[in-house]
């Protein structure tokens, strides 16, 4: 969806605009090929950065981290592929398991999408214009490139052209969209169905305007992490 390849960079942890809530995954420098799945807490600016663990994994033994110990830690933002090396400042158990890391000099970056994705969270309807069939989905995310579907059976397929309708409000006023589009791929995520990403075709002027009004309004709910 409007991606693109582009050689990695050094940036600021700051450019990247990381949420709470990001999966993460952590690397520790003696199992490099051992990753531990967590989340991202929140971050002091310049001072640290805070990382929830999600101990729910049985078939990995949990991470072992030791006060001053070095870490890798790498996530996707939605635009950003992204890795940094930190070093491990404090741990905790309570309220629940995480750790506190040093504020990263720099981060390793690659651009893989031109625009970024925000959280929607809307019910959302798919018309296939080439039977009429119609059914429900879950708008996961969405830019002015495209969107993640959540849909419970593979009922479309890849370079299928859909319609996706969905509804927004406007000073007061509910105001539908349908917006013509391009099925890009389709990922099984057991036990929730498909994930299905989808590219936006041309659209006339006033469909523009409402998707940037939408993308930005799921943008101003969504907090950064970073403070």
């Amino acid at each position: 969806m409007s991606e693109q390849q582009e050689a990695a960079s050094l940036v600021s942890l700051e450019t990247l605009r990381l949420k709470p809530g990001l999966p993460l995954k952590l690397i520790m420098p003696q199992r490099r090929l051992v990753q531990h799945k967590a989340k991202l807490l929140a971050a002091v600016r310049g001072q640290s950065v805070m990382v929830a663990l999600d101990n729910g994994d049985s078939r990995q033994d949990p991470p072992r981290f030791e006060i001053d110990g070095g870490i890798s830690i790498g996530g996707f933002t939605g635009q950003h592929d992204f890795m940094f090396t930190a070093r491990i400042t404090q741990l905790f158990q309570l309220p629940f398991p995480y750790i506190a890391i040093s504020w990263p000099d720099q981060v390793t970056a690659k651009l893989i999408r031109k625009v970024e994705r925000q959280k929607a969270g809307l019910p959302a309807l798919v018309t296939l214009p080439d039977n009429g069939m119609k059914f429900d989905v879950g708008l996961s995310d969405i830019s002015v490139a495209g969107a993640m579907l959540q849909i419970a059976t593979p009922a479309v397929q890849v370079n299928q052209q859909i319609v996706l309708t969905f509804d927004t409000r406007f000073e007061a006023e509910t105001v539908e969209l349908a917006l013509a589009a391009s099925v890009r791929y389709i990922n099984e995520v057991a036990p929730d169905g498909y994930q299905v990403g989808v590219q936006f075709n041309e659209m006339g002027l006033t469909d523009r305007l409402k998707l940037h009004y939408v993308v930005q309004t799921c943008a101003a709910r969504t907090n950064s992490a970073i403070i």
